[in-house]
């Protein structure tokens, strides 16, 4: 079954289009994770440095830098990015940070000055990943699938729900930050009002494994999965599709239209590009030196991907 499943996806790419990327960006370390805002990318790196690019002008604008922990050895080390996010005009940037001892720290950067706003100790969660919902309320997810409200500005929980018994995967918003998608260990993902915390959902039918990462626009979610399918989802109807990638699904991203769907999809790091209205592969786009952690639609004809090493490439669909 699993050589005819490989079989499909095969012959359904060969008659996608292959596509070089048009160049890369070099960041300061193997990247973890990358947001992009506008005509920026902010790559968060492990070795503790934050590389801020103008990826037109492939321009380094801006490098922030966290001080150094000691890790198990005693040694100073540049302390890894977990997670990372932008506020919409770009002017603040948001990151968890791997903190001494283990555990993470949440930092904000904004006009050059670096400032922890929450520190391992001072929440009852152990933070995995966070996003900006406004510039004074952030959204945060814990390893153990429980979401968190906080106010900034009084330094405060205003609310902390259980998702699942499952450990987190992954979680997104849609457009105008109302909602969130979290994914779960156990496949399953939770549509969350991000306001009240109140589970508005609950979508199931594709993964049956962790949740690695998704994507939430018009109405759509694309999720990718550690038991390598790709999922697609109404979330209006609750109905669902799917794609067998044949590796472990790390990446995906919807256009800003929703009407196609990248997702990594191989252990050569190439990515597959499907429509949506009848999953047919369109590009697969080749080049990628190592295992892909991110991929961003810019716009319908232009994505930007980072993968475990220091290059973040820009491609180009027609």
């Amino acid at each position: 079954m699993k050589k005819i499943v490989l079989f499909c996806l095969t012959v359904l790419l060969l008659s996608a289009k292959s596509i070089t990327y048009n160049y890369e960006l070099n960041a300061s370390a193997n990247v973890t994770a990358i947001t992009v805002k506008s005509d920026t990318v902010f790559a968060g790196t492990d070795g503790g440095i934050i590389d801020v690019i103008n990826w037109k002008d492939k321009k380094e604008i801006d490098k922030i830098t966290l001080p150094k922990i000691h890790d198990f050895m005693g040694d100073l080390i540049g302390p890894k990015i977990i997670s990372i996010d932008a506020s919409d005009d770009g002017k603040k940037v948001l990151f968890l940070v791997q903190s001494e001892g283990g555990g993470t720290n949440l930092y904000i950067y904004e006009d050059k000055k670096l400032k922890k706003v929450i520190e391992k100790k001072n929440i009852s969660v152990m933070m995995s990943k966070a996003r900006f919902v406004s510039d004074d309320k952030v959204f945060i997810v814990s390893l153990s699938s429980e979401i968190v409200l906080y106010d900034l500005k009084n330094k405060k929980e205003l609310y902390k729900k259980q998702l699942s018994e499952s450990s987190f995967g992954d979680f997104t918003f849609n457009e105008k930050k109302t909602k969130a998608a979290v994914g779960c260990e156990s496949g399953e993902i939770f549509i969350v009002d991000i306001k009240s915390g109140k589970v508005l959902k609950v979508l199931r039918g594709v993964n049956k494994d962790k949740v690695m990462k998704l994507s939430f626009k018009k109405g759509t979610i694309l999720s990718g999965g550690q038991d390598r399918q790709v999922g697609v989802y109404d979330v209006q109807s609750g109905s669902h599709r799917s794609i067998k990638s044949n590796f472990l699904v790390y990446a995906v991203d919807l256009s800003p239209d929703a009407k196609m769907a990248a997702f990594c999809y191989d252990e050569n790091n190439e990515i597959a590009i499907f429509s949506i209205d009848d999953l047919d592969m369109k590009y697969l786009l080749k080049g990628a030196k190592s295992t892909l952690n991110t991929i961003v639609f810019i716009d319908k004809n232009t994505l930007i991907s980072s993968s475990d090493d220091s290059f973040i490439l820009v491609w180009k669909l027609d």
